[in-house]
């Protein structure tokens, strides 16, 4: 018998990619979770952090509220405006505490999972291992450009457990990995880039974020090669490679290129 799960989701302006991101969480989890906003402390423009949550100012959540409508006993809804969290990690927490399911599946908003790699996921989960990174293609300014990445998003659920990072939990003991090549869309169209880069240069890409769009995102998609990008920005393409490059270049080092790939339907390149 599979394992149940449940999927958390994180949005905040994604109307071109919600739909198909739901649709995917569908095929790999039990159960969803998924909230709306910006959290309080979050860059809302140049020179101003919000002091209270904010929610998506276009259609995601008309688009979050048809697909509740149509799977009330298996969509949990949490609209954050006017709240207090600070940080991902609670928001992660609150949740976490919504799971009904043996494990609890972090997905991004810009992700989409297909039969293929829900199935993967599944098949792959064993009782022995408390939490799994997993592989994903992350679209980088084309839909046929790539980069395979990984990320702690798979735990097991235990009342004792809780999220002490964005993508990390307590007592992460017995750790494995699990190639499924999910679709990342969140580095394809340069104004949604220039958005994210933006809204978390103070937090999630502590401040470096802006100078990446500007001096590896961008020239790249003017025609500047990857070698000459990766010895500009230090043998990575990372967001993060001015902080921790060692990471960063493991991560981001290798751009794939197939013109064949099929993208999952409902997705607006």
């Amino acid at each position: 018998m599979l394992p149940t799960i449940t999927a958390g989701i994180i949005s905040y302006n994604e109307e071109n990619l919600i739909e198909a991101c739901i649709n995917g969480a569908l095929k790999v989890a039990d159960y969803i979770v998924i909230s709306d906003g910006l959290m309080n402390g979050t860059k809302v423009d140049k020179n101003q952090r919000s002091d209270i949550c904010t929610g998506s100012t276009d259609n995601t959540r008309k688009i979050i509220d048809k697909w509740v409508s149509c799977y009330p006993n298996k969509i949990k809804k949490i609209y954050l405006d006017g709240l207090q969290i600070p940080e991902e990690k609670d928001l992660r927490n609150i949740q976490y505490f919504y799971s009904k399911s043996d494990y609890f599946l972090i997905i991004d908003a810009d992700e989409v999972w297909d039969d293929q790699a829900a199935m993967k996921l599944k098949s792959s989960i064993s009782d022995f291992f408390d939490s799994y990174s997993i592989s994903n293609r992350l679209f980088f300014g084309y839909p046929t450009h790539f980069l395979k990445t990984k990320h702690w998003r798979l735990f097991r659920a235990d009342q004792d457990r809780f999220f002490c990072g964005n993508n990390e939990m307590t007592d992460m003991v017995h750790e494995s990995f699990i190639d499924c090549n999910f679709f990342h869309y969140g580095y394809i169209n340069k104004n949604k880039v220039k958005e994210k880069m933006d809204l978390y240069s103070g937090s999630h890409y502590s401040g470096c974020g802006p100078w990446w769009y500007q001096n590896v995102f961008i020239p790249f998609l003017n025609g500047t090669s990857v070698e000459d990008l990766l010895k500009i920005n230090g043998d990575t393409l990372h967001p993060w490679g001015s902080i921790d490059r060692g990471f960063a270049k493991d991560e981001w080092g290798k751009l794939f290129i197939d013109k064949t790939i099929k993208h999952p339907p409902l997705v607006i390149i």
